[in-house]
């Protein structure tokens, strides 16, 4: 994957794009995936510039908490032989 191009835009600038998509004839699923992007950016930046929000903590949003399915398998695991003492 190839890194993305770094554009700097100020909030304003960001404001103006997305009234342009809006106002733009795609269809209104389009705008809502485009202009959904640049909010996700937005908090993206904005969490992680002000340590609200962990690497892991993002990993888990996006790709699962894998801790919890381990826990419930080494529990298993113990309740398994519990049942036979």
């Amino acid at each position: 994957m190839l890194k993305p191009k770094l554009i700097k835009m100020s909030g304003q600038d960001q404001k103006d794009l997305i009234e342009r998509i809006n106002t733009t004839s795609l269809p209104d699923s389009d705008k809502e995936v485009l202009t959904g992007l640049i909010e996700f950016n937005n908090w993206l930046q904005f969490s992680l510039h002000e340590k609200s929000i962990s690497i892991h903590r993002l990993q888990n949003i996006f790709f699962g908490n894998s801790t919890e399915s381990k826990k419930r398998k080494k529990k298993s695991k113990s309740d398994a032989k519990d049942t036979w003492l």
